[in-house]
């Protein structure tokens, strides 16, 4: 027979003598203190995953996960910084006023829509979603081909001379990897987001390839317009 404990006095009570109201289960012999199931004991959803981990101090976000949150939200940052740079830029770049007035929401166009799904992510990732290692994939997939379609019209500009702006790329690309390799191999992303409750949504797939489409198209644009 399943039975109950009191918080209050104690008793170990069967089914047959304790009481619901709203919801909660009330002792009838101390006059209603709420009392526990002590043979199946009820787990938050965080208690369900960790008991079965034998290292249970790699669950969670924290970590290398915090930090590459902190990434991501320093991207951000860059982001809007970048922004403001390609707006002066474009301004200033002498363009008939449709040209610039046309580019320059293209460019808040494309930098907004990728900040907001880093923020996306971000929430999936605290929240152990189960698209939010899919997500991560994305996002740095596309910092990839970002970096790759910068880095290739920046030498066709200018050649091979500019070695600081490919050294930035290289340890770009770098890090980009660590990362990769850490969501692939870390026992508390294998803990936190078990694989087989990993999914991949299909609005996700849809804002993935129109992110990637238009941050082609911006800065092939920006490479002939300006």
């Amino acid at each position: 027979m399943i039975h109950y404990k009191c918080d209050k006095c104690g008793k170990e009570l069967p089914i047959s003598q304790f009481y619901v109201k709203f919801n909660t289960r009330l002792c009838e012999k101390c006059y209603g203190h709420k009392i526990n199931r002590i043979d199946n004991k009820e787990y938050s959803k965080e208690d369900k995953i960790a008991k079965n981990i034998k290292n249970k101090s790699l669950y969670g976000v924290h970590g290398w996960l915090d930090l590459f949150i902190m990434t991501l939200t320093l991207l951000i940052g860059s982001n809007i910084y970048y922004c403001f740079i390609d707006m002066s830029d474009i301004i200033n770049s002498g363009l008939p006023l449709i040209y610039t007035i046309s580019l320059s929401w293209y460019s808040i166009l494309s930098y907004s829509a990728f900040i907001g799904m880093i923020i996306y992510t971000i929430i999936s990732i605290y929240q152990s979603k189960s698209n939010a290692i899919s997500l991560v994939k994305k996002v740095l997939i596309i910092l990839l081909v970002v970096y790759g379609i910068d880095y290739f019209l920046q030498i066709k500009s200018s050649g091979f001379t500019n070695f600081n702006m490919g050294f930035e790329r290289l340890i770009g690309v770098v890090i980009i990897s660590i990362w990769q390799n850490y969501f692939k191999e870390s026992e508390r992303i294998k803990n936190t987001f078990p694989e087989s409750k990993r999914k991949t949504y299909l609005i996700d797939n849809i804002l993935f390839y129109s992110l990637l489409s238009l941050q082609a198209i911006y800065f092939i644009l920006m490479y002939f317009l300006l």
